[in-house]
């Protein structure tokens, strides 16, 4: 009578158990190379568009990216929202650029700062309340200059 449990619990074990497990094995897999192997590129109109899908997710996007008063904000004018897609570049805690990413991040009363830059981040659609900047705020781990960084003067105002 033994002989014959243990013969059912391994035909149970090999027809039911090991595929979920397996199946289980590979959804876990997916999800951890996603998130820290290889995250996926989307546009920022993706992300204007379906926002919560990627909430809270690690991504990576390329647009251009303006500078010059201490933030980053990215737009993608060729997007065809109502809205202009764009998105505030935040620098997660541990994340020090590179002195030419640096440049896009100082605070100058003369100048702007523009380049096109390549961002890997954790995205977060409801950032801020996007009064004067955009509501969603990408707080990147990593920053690739995609271009030069161009520098444009700004004009004074006439009192």
């Amino acid at each position: 009578m033994m002989l014959l449990n243990c013969r059912y619990l391994g035909s149970f074990f090999s027809v039911v158990a090991l595929p979920i497990f397996t199946f289980t094995l590979g959804i876990i897999g997916t999800l951890i190379w996603q998130e820290f192997v290889s995250p996926p590129t989307v546009s920022l109109c993706q992300l204007a568009q379906t926002p919560y899908f990627y909430m809270g997710r690690t991504i990576r996007v390329e647009a251009d990216a303006f500078g010059g008063f201490g933030t980053v904000l990215i737009t993608d004018k060729n997007c065809n929202l109502k809205d202009t897609a764009a998105s505030g570049v935040w620098k997660a805690e541990d994340f020090e650029p590179s002195l030419d990413v640096q440049k896009l991040y100082s605070e100058s009363k003369s100048e702007t700062y523009q380049a096109r830059i390549l961002i890997t981040g954790r995205f977060n659609p409801n950032a801020a309340r996007g009064c004067y900047v955009p509501k969603a705020a990408i707080r990147a781990t990593k920053i690739e200059l995609k271009s030069e960084i161009k520098t444009e003067l700004l004009e004074k105002r006439k009192e």
